[in-house]
């Protein structure tokens, strides 16, 4: 027989079921396309981490989902203010949900299509993910609480160059797969993604260009293209 490994759920204390030394868990990479609703554009994507282990769903999803941050350049002859979108800061909230049924019915509605890429993987990895993310909010307490996903005000304020949901869905995911984007850099492009507005403001407040992915499309372009974990199963969610 294999040899087997024992575990407690992180969450509940509960323990969990006996893992062969095999794939018992599923992880998965959500990349969400632009949209636009009621005549506005939302160019940047979203990034989200599914995970699926012996404690059930979770769904990692950081964004700005609550007080945004506006940000005014000056440009000497002009100034341009950055509100809504195109701010680069805001709080850092994380919503873990417990159904990814939900989940991606919510991002549909939005008229966007997510791209899922996943893997196997182990149990003991699954809950290196969940323990990163616990670390994340402890000491928290949710300001929402339903019954499909909770919101946290993290300690973590969103900034879009990183951290924000790119790169925090990342981290996440280099908890089980430490080498998951791996030579991914050569693939960070801001050309027809970053609007004229954020491209000034960056050019102008010093922000440089991440040395690691922090765009959705950019994070898709390399799950795509030559990645240095092959993606097992590539699945496309639209309304």
């Amino acid at each position: 027989m294999g040899q087997r490994t024992t575990a407690q759920s992180l969450e509940s204390g509960a323990p969990l079921a006996v893992a062969r030394m095999k794939p018992t868990a599923w992880m998965e990479l959500l990349v969400g396309g632009a949209y636009t609703k009621n005549g506005k554009e939302h160019r940047y994507g979203h990034t989200a981490l599914y995970i699926r282990y012996s404690g059930g769903e979770r769904i990692y999803d950081y964004g700005r989902y609550r007080t945004i941050y506006p940000e005014r350049v000056n440009l000497g002859i002009s100034t341009i203010n950055l509100d809504g979108d195109s701010s680069p800061r805001g709080e850092g909230i994380l919503k873990i949900w417990n159904n990814f049924s939900r989940y991606i019915t919510s991002e549909n509605a939005l008229g966007r299509t997510t791209v899922g890429y996943g893997y196997s993987i182990m149990e003991s990895q699954a809950q290196l993910v969940v323990r990163h993310f616990l670390d994340m909010i402890r000491g928290i307490e949710p300001y929402e609480k339903n019954a499909s996903h909770q919101r946290y005000k993290t300690r973590l304020d969103y900034f879009a160059l990183g951290p924000n949901c790119t790169t925090v869905s990342i981290d996440g995911a280099q908890r089980a797969v430490p080498s998951i984007v791996q030579g991914s850099s050569q693939y960070i492009k801001t050309d027809g993604i970053l609007g004229y507005d954020a491209l000034a403001a960056m050019r102008i407040q010093g922000y440089r260009t991440p040395s690691r992915i922090f765009l959705p499309a950019n994070l898709g372009s390399y799950l795509d293209g030559s990645p240095a974990i092959k993606v097992e199963k590539r699945t496309v969610y639209s309304s």
